[in-house]
């Protein structure tokens, strides 16, 4: 084989993988366009002064900065994008220290046990518990361990975190990780935030089964490869390449891996999170689609199970959906989003260097 064949099979391939990610974003965008999401179409040209007034029509309480930070998270921290004179949340404190990194002690692949999305660093010589949710953004780490860890911080800088699955809002301060430790993966300079004032949030690790919490998208630049395989419990950290199937391309909307799957006729804006431990589809379709319904029960309280088939790639995913979650609206900037996947699943893999994610 020439080099120029080779070198055309390789273009050929990057050209596929590039218009498989535009098409799912471009199916995404007209799925938001029915909704009339006219400030995102704004964002999504680079007119990020219409996006701002568009958005703080629906909602006139969301400060500048917020905007410009939720806009840095949705641009995967590309900040070249956003005008260098507005000031991102923090980034006076954050650009005193050195870029985030990692660094492999040995090799460049890291297994540890995994319980759902949770599983443990160390500190020091602290063992801490970890949990990486692909729904969510960012790390947070409470008021207790900053002290502990004598981390750096301004708490003359302040903003809010807000955890809609516990209505918690939160009061919080940038500060920086210096270093933590998954197995033999070591970061160092992780930018976070923590809770200023157990009085308006509670230490959230006390009340809750975990030290850190941390979104996937921290890990952008850093790792490749992020895959959660239930099935034998364990977690891979990875630059080494993991092996995949029936691949899916994806993109970050919100710190949130997006992707546009197929239910019957209909294409549903999707969302992969760990954060959830059952799929949540959107109530107006599993009812008409559903391949079998299950009576269950949970303690006291019936409820059906509808099995609903996905199709993803040239594969097929069955759904596990069940109907006491038919009130529950998916949001994501405050559009009901169609379906959520969860945890239920044998194993969940991340290509966060090439945009590709697998299910199965």
């Amino acid at each position: 084989m020439t080099k120029r064949l080779l070198m055309s099979m390789i273009l050929c391939l990057i050209g596929i993988t590039v218009l498989a990610q535009r098409t799912v974003q471009n199916l995404f965008l007209s799925n938001q366009k029915e909704k009339k999401s006219d400030w995102f179409f704004a964002y999504s040209n680079g007119d990020y002064a219409k996006a701002y007034q568009l958005m703080t029509k629906k909602d006139i309480s969301l400060p500048k900065n917020q905007f410009l930070t939720n806009a840095f998270q949705y641009a995967n921290r590309e900040t070249t994008i956003i005008d260098s004179t507005l000031e991102i949340w923090g980034d006076s404190f954050y650009n005193q220290f050195p870029k985030s990194k990692i660094h492999f002690t040995n090799g460049d692949k890291v297994i540890l046990p995994l319980e759902r999305n949770l599983f443990l660093a160390t500190i020091g010589k602290d063992s801490l518990r970890v949990v990486l949710d692909t729904g969510g953004h960012g790390i947070s780490i409470s008021k207790r361990l900053v002290e502990k860890y004598n981390l750096p911080t301004d708490t003359n800088i302040t903003g809010s975190s807000y955890m809609p699955a516990f209505k918690r809002v939160s009061k919080t301060s940038p500060t920086i990780i210096k270093t933590i430790k998954f197995g033999n993966l070591e970061l160092s300079n992780l930018r976070a935030e923590y809770t200023v004032s157990a009085k308006d949030n509670g230490e959230f690790d006390s009340k809750q089964q975990y030290d850190i919490f941390m979104g996937i998208d921290i890990l952008i630049g850093l790792i490749d490869y992020v895959r959660f395989d239930w099935e034998n419990k364990e977690i891979i950290f990875s630059n080494q390449k993991l092996q995949m199937e029936n691949t899916q391309p994806i993109f970050f909307f919100d710190s949130k891996p997006i992707t546009v799957l197929q239910l019957g006729d209909k294409n549903l804006t999707t969302v992969f999170d760990t954060g959830s431990p059952i799929d949540i589809l959107n109530k107006e379709y599993y009812k008409e689609l559903y391949k079998k319904k299950e009576e269950k029960k949970y303690g006291n309280y019936a409820y059906n199970l509808y099995t609903v088939p996905i199709n993803i790639r040239n594969a097929k995913l069955n759904l596990g959906i069940a109907d006491y979650m038919e009130g529950f609206n998916l949001k994501l900037d405050k559009e009901i989003i169609d379906l959520i996947i969860g945890t239920t699943h044998q194993r969940l893999t991340i290509d966060l260097k090439n945009n590709k994610l697998e299910i199965k």
